[in-house]
């Protein structure tokens, strides 16, 4: 038995988790077209480790922050998962400092149309880049991947840790940490779907 992990909130990552933790597989497609390849890959990976659908379990996706378009994938192929009876879980990228045992930090990523995402203790807001690069970062500070911020603003903040390296290296935990309170969580998008389809003036 084993769980499926997606994640589509930056890159497109899939794998196979088995009971003991550890990867059976798993593939990061990179690129904004990988979403329309993500099920073959997944079936490639499955007949990779010998294994049909009834072997997985359960699904664990990451629900967000990340754009409209993106996080829909993960959470269409949780669905259906779960539609045929697997148990799922999910988690937002700023929780995992959090799930892993820090209490005061700040999580921070790149929103696009000029904005820098923000987590800080509990709170979400959306800075300028102007405005994050006018602030003062201190303590412990996280970024998704340092390929979602440019240079100019990982200098910024050149204490920031990735966790989307603890998410993979640390996934066990980080499942056993959500199983102690199973809420499904909504997606969490950068921006309302109506100001994410906003055209532009």
């Amino acid at each position: 038995m084993s769980t499926l992990f997606i994640d589509t909130s930056y890159n497109q990552t899939i794998g196979l988790l088995g009971n003991e933790g550890t990867w059976l597989a798993r593939k990061t497609l990179e690129g904004q077209k990988s979403s329309s390849i993500l099920h073959a890959e997944l079936h490639a990976m499955m007949l990779s480790v010998g294994f049909k659908p009834a072997a997985i379990t359960d699904v664990l996706y990451v629900a967000g922050p990340g754009f409209y378009t993106g996080l829909r994938i993960a959470h269409g192929l949780a669905d259906m998962m779960r539609l045929e009876g697997r148990t799922l879980l999910n988690l937002y990228n700023f929780e995992i400092p959090r799930l892993l045992g820090v209490s005061d930090y700040t999580w921070i990523t790149k929103a696009y149309r000029g904005e820098i995402f923000v987590h800080k203790n509990g709170e979400t807001f959306l800075l300028s880049e102007k405005d994050f690069l006018a602030r003062s970062w201190e303590g412990n500070i996280y970024i998704h991947h340092s390929s979602a911020l440019d240079e100019k603003m990982r200098e910024k903040i050149p204490q920031a840790l990735e966790t989307e390296g603890f998410l993979l290296d640390r996934i066990l935990e980080i499942k056993t940490a959500l199983k102690t309170n199973v809420v499904l969580k909504d997606l969490y998008y950068f921006r309302p779907p109506e100001e994410e389809f906003k055209p532009s003036v």
